[in-house]
């Protein structure tokens, strides 16, 4: 059996030592490797240096002194350290700061400073809350928000339009070479406004171009690459010059001249009126006047105006009086006597104090009258009515005719009596001369039938009275029928024996 221990210079030595627990300090010399683990239920003061392959604590508490107690990662190449750096992690989420190539800490959360802080490089302001450090003088902000002010020291350009050219200290529109103080390019135009002399100062166009003044989008002066000032529009001609001074000219062109280019107008003074002012020609004994006369105002010639071929004369841009004709618009006149007329359309009432002499043909009609509805045309020899018409006497009709039917007289008023002399033919093309009532067909009266027949009807209705007349007479037979019964055809009877001669 061996020995427990060993005592060796009072010390006790053991091979093996199985302890449950120790009480008291303890001071332990040499090293001490630990093959199980560890646990310390109380604070474990390192005095040296802690070296451990994974450190894992909750909290982590350094005191103020870097150099002996925050946390370090040391390497003998930059790739040793690129990864170090702090962990926190829970469930499947976490957040790092760690050292990256470059001379970078990352992290993939944000950095969240306490109220009134900022950031800092080399112990100056970058970014604080709501500005920009001064040292801060270059972006590549493409928005920025409403700017109190704007201070640009050197060039600046605006949305590609507008350049700001610090060197020359002009602003150009369109254009990166401005040549004046303010440019304007556009349509291969530049317009500038400028001061290149002392005391002097210039508008107008840099290239070889007009300028015109324009208000309500009309041109007021233009003033032409040629020198030429124009005043007013060629399409309104409403140009109105006023000089409240001296206008002094070296050559003065009045409308005395030939042509002119700009109406005559003529004004009243405190002494005279408009009224005698207009042309005038004295080339003759008594002078040739074209002026304005009062009540009413109008224009007077003392000759004839005498308008070129095609020409017309004209009232608020409509042609009243032509070389051969007068304008639509003229519709009232006392004209006594006209021309030989091609048609002739009245719209209202008609008054012919004499006759009417037509000299077209028979199938032209020499008076037509027509309306929506109908129409009457009435020729030499006829008169020809396109739906119905009628004859009346104090509006009650004597005569009506369509195209069934042919009324003489009125059934409302029956007393009236209707006479007719000579021949009456109905449904004949001649008149038997011998008779004055020749009829082709059957005929009713007194509200009796009479027809014709060689026997009695076999058909058709009759009434008790109608008589039927014999066509074919011979001895032994019968003058007629009559019908003695009403009925189709109802029942007859003879009579009118006819003896033998």
């Amino acid at each position: 059996m061996s020995k427990p221990f060993d005592i060796q210079n009072d010390k006790v030595i053991i091979s093996t030592l199985n302890l449950q627990s120790l009480e008291g300090t303890i001071t332990h010399t040499g090293s001490l490797e630990v093959l199980g683990n560890t646990k310390f239920r109380s604070n474990l003061n390192v005095v040296g240096t802690l070296t451990a392959g994974t450190l894992q604590v909750d909290n982590l508490i350094v005191n103020n002194n870097p150099l002996q107690t925050s946390a370090s990662w040391s390497g003998t190449s930059e790739n040793e350290v690129v990864g170090q750096g702090l962990s926190w992690s829970w469930g499947k989420d976490g957040v790092k700061l760690i050292y990256r190539q470059g001379k970078k800490l990352w992290s993939n959360a944000d950095f969240d400073l306490a109220a009134g802080q900022t950031y800092k490089i080399d112990d100056i302001e970058v970014i604080g809350f709501d500005y920009l450090g001064s040292q801060v003088t270059k972006s590549n902000l493409r928005k920025v928000g409403t700017l109190d002010s704007l201070d640009v020291s050197g060039n600046a350009s605006v949305g590609q339009f507008a350049f700001f050219n610090e060197a020359l200290c002009r602003l150009g529109i369109n254009t990166e070479q401005p040549n004046g103080i303010l440019s304007v390019a556009e349509n291969n135009v530049e317009f500038i406004i400028a001061a290149p002399n002392y005391g002097v100062a210039t508008v107008g166009t840099y290239t070889n171009s007009d300028v015109s003044i324009i208000t309500d989008n009309t041109p007021r002066v233009t003033v032409k690459n040629t020198g030429e000032v124009i005043f007013g529009s060629a399409l309104t001609n409403s140009a109105i010059v006023t000089i409240n001074g001296t206008l002094n000219v070296t050559t003065l062109l009045s409308d005395t001249r030939v042509d002119t280019y700009s109406p005559i107008e003529f004004k009243p003074s405190d002494n005279n009126s408009i009224y005698g002012l207009g042309l005038v020609w004295k080339d003759t004994t008594i002078p040739t006047r074209f002026v304005l006369q009062p009540n009413p105002d109008r224009l007077f010639s003392t000759i004839s105006i005498d308008l070129d071929a095609n020409q017309s004369y004209y009232i608020n841009e409509q042609p009243v009086l032509s070389k051969s004709g007068l304008g639509t618009t003229v519709v009232d006149s006392n004209l006594t006597s006209v021309g030989t007329l091609n048609s002739l359309l009245v719209s209202g009432n008609s008054d012919v104090g004499g006759a009417i002499t037509s000299r077209t043909s028979v199938l032209t009609p020499l008076l037509k009258v027509s309306n929506n509805n109908s129409s009457i045309d009435l020729t030499s020899d006829r008169l020809n009515i396109s739906k119905n018409f009628a004859i009346s006497v104090a509006f009650d009709n004597l005569f009506y005719a369509d195209a069934m039917n042919i009324s003489l007289g009125n059934k409302l008023n029956s007393n009236r009596t209707i006479n007719l002399y000579g021949q009456v033919g109905i449904g004949l093309s001649s008149i038997d001369p011998s008779v004055s009532l020749d009829v082709s067909g059957s005929v009713r009266f007194s509200g009796k039938k009479f027809i014709t027949g060689n026997s009695s009807p076999a058909q058709g209705s009759f009434a008790k009275g109608d008589i039927c007349w014999n066509q074919t007479p011979v001895p032994g037979s019968y003058i007629g029928w009559v019908c003695i019964a009403d009925g189709g055809p109802g029942q007859w009877a003879p009579f009118g024996s006819i003896s033998q001669q």
